[in-house]
């Protein structure tokens, strides 16, 4: 299969609009691209086989409603030479990919770029680290899946929202292998539809906000460190079970002023020093410890 650029000699680019397209015939090749300043509008189409591009500096945007990136994988970088907090996609247009796994960098330098982001078909691995900045990711249908055992998703504020247009209850994660976040602020949606999703999540740092709606499904969500704490005064987990475990020492579970709110009908909270919830509705089933 021909390929555009190789691993270790990208093609090199100075470009405002980038088209390339490598998926003719049965065997599709390769694109190794890099950008000099930015991209407005992309549109790369690599069929099964797998996209490479990075940004010396600038954003990587497109400004129409087409899919930007079809490949088996995706690996995209700002590398943010100038320290402008460099993004992919924006708040208005998010980035579009068809693939199954995606690697999004926007982590480097002081000032870390913020990261939006649609799937249209699921993905079966997934990193995106943008440091200190924000990650929406929005799955048109399928599941957010990743199976190494690597922290696949580090951002301050982080919103992942399965629309599930094909109504199949699609999940976040599974239970031999979460999706393994750091971020501060965490917002799972997999309520859409009339089959909703569990989420199998596992936080790697003190969470300040938190909302997970999973509709009658199940969310375990074990942190490794820190606390678990909501600053607001609305629902933080809707589920049918919800199971919080915080392994290190000395961690709380809400707080005085603004406990923990749920609404499942089974809770299960392990921890080693005190809880403060309000459940909204009744529970079935119940297994709080504090020790």
């Amino acid at each position: 299969a021909d390929q555009v650029g190789a691993a270790n000699a990208p093609i090199q680019l100075s470009v405002t609009n980038l088209t390339v397209v490598t998926d003719a015939g049965s065997n599709h090749g390769d694109l190794f691209l890099r950008e000099a300043d930015g991209i407005s509008t992309l549109d790369l189409q690599a069929g099964t086989a797998n996209v490479t591009l990075a940004l010396t500096e600038g954003s990587l945007l497109d400004s129409d409603s087409n899919v930007d990136i079809t490949a088996f994988s995706a690996t995209l970088s700002a590398d943010d030479a100038d320290d402008s907090g460099d993004t992919v996609g924006s708040a208005a247009i998010a980035l579009q990919t068809a693939v199954g796994a995606l690697t999004v960098t926007t982590s480097a330098g002081s000032k870390h770029g913020d990261q939006f982001l649609s799937e249209t078909d699921g993905l079966a691995a997934v990193s995106l680290n943008a440091a200190a900045a924000n990650i929406t990711l929005t799955l048109t249908r399928g599941s957010l899946l990743d199976t190494d055992t690597d922290t696949d998703i580090t951002a301050a504020m982080l919103l992942v929202n399965l629309q599930d247009t094909d109504d199949q209850g699609e999940a976040v994660g599974s239970l031999e292998n979460p999706i393994q976040t750091a971020v501060e602020d965490l917002t799972v949606l997999t309520n859409a539809g009339n089959v909703h999703g569990d989420q199998f999540l596992s936080e790697n740092a003190a969470l300040t906000q938190l909302l997970l709606l999973a509709g009658p499904s199940s969310v375990p969500l074990p942190l490794t460190s820190g606390s678990l704490e909501d600053s607001d005064g609305d629902l933080d987990i809707t589920a049918f079970a919800a199971t919080l475990h915080l392994t290190a020492t000395g961690t709380t579970v809400g707080s005085q002023t603004n406990a923990l709110q749920t609404s499942v009908d089974q809770l299960t909270v392990r921890n080693s020093g005190t809880q403060f919830l309000v459940e909204l509705d009744h529970l079935s089933a119940v297994s709080l410890k504090a020790d």
